[in-house]
């Protein structure tokens, strides 16, 4: 079941370089269709916000959609309020 920590999680490791932001964007993508097609589980009080957050971050690696440190830390607070 994917949590907001775990969503928080991995948007740190990106702020701190040890991910890509194509490495977020492919892990958002397989998280949120992974969801769609019932193969994975959001915490249920959360779901709606984590998945509005996965969407941001299927893009995020194209430069059209690219989100800087302040559009992560911003999606970071958001999850963060649902903890």
């Amino acid at each position: 079941m994917l949590t907001c920590k775990d969503v928080i999680s991995k948007i740190e490791q990106q702020l701190s370089g040890e991910l890509s932001a194509t490495a977020l964007a492919l892990w958002a993508f397989s998280r949120l269709y992974a969801y769609e097609l019932g193969e994975e589980e959001f915490f249920p009080t959360s779901a709606v916000l984590i998945e509005a957050v996965l969407d941001d971050l299927t893009f995020a690696d194209d430069a059209a959609f690219a989100l800087d440190a302040e559009a992560l830390h911003m999606l970071i607070n958001r999850l963060q309020q649902q903890v």
